[in-house]
């Protein structure tokens, strides 16, 4: 009987341990972490159902040569494609809140990047910063508040591409 026990404690324990250490399901991306000093920790929920992410951030911007975002990521290199619908939940207190697609060149503030980015406020652009440490540059799309946003790398060349809803996706 007491040899039972403790094969029983054991398995116990075991299950415990394993169920502590599993990582949470970031569907296609492999990480996510706070960039940059923001006030609240960031956080991702996805979805495997219907294949949807839910992000909480808080942060000042991406801007000028501050970075305080939360980044649901992955390592990549060479030519790419990603796509993205944005759906803001609830109201936003600043219209220049971001839902953005990202490539950055490291996880370290000031990073070299670029982005395709919808703003609260329906503002959507390229951004981008050249090399680390400098200044976030802006190239605005004509749409506003699209529904669906690319952004493609290839070569050094960028592109950011946007649809309405129901529409193809236009460079």
């Amino acid at each position: 009987m007491t040899k039972n026990r403790k094969k029983l404690a054991c398995c116990t324990s075991v299950l415990i341990f394993a169920a502590c250490n599993t990582a949470p399901d970031l569907g296609i991306f492999t990480g996510n972490s706070d960039i940059g000093t923001v006030r609240h920790a960031g956080s991702v929920n996805y979805n495997r159902s219907d294949g949807s992410y839910t992000l909480s951030a808080s942060g000042t911007n991406m801007w000028f040569e501050t970075d305080e975002l939360h980044y649901v990521w992955r390592k990549m290199s060479g030519d790419l494609a990603i796509a993205a619908d944005i759906e803001w939940i609830g109201e936003g207190v600043d219209p220049h809140r971001k839902a953005c697609l990202i490539i950055r060149q490291s996880l370290e503030p000031g990073s070299a990047y670029a982005d395709a980015v919808v703003h609260g406020d329906g503002l959507t652009s390229l951004q981008y910063r050249e090399v680390t440490g400098g200044p976030t540059r802006e190239v605005r799309a004509a749409v506003s508040a699209p529904q669906r946003v690319r952004l493609e790398k290839e070569g050094d060349y960028l592109s950011l591409s946007t649809a309405r809803a129901g529409e193809e996706l236009t460079a």
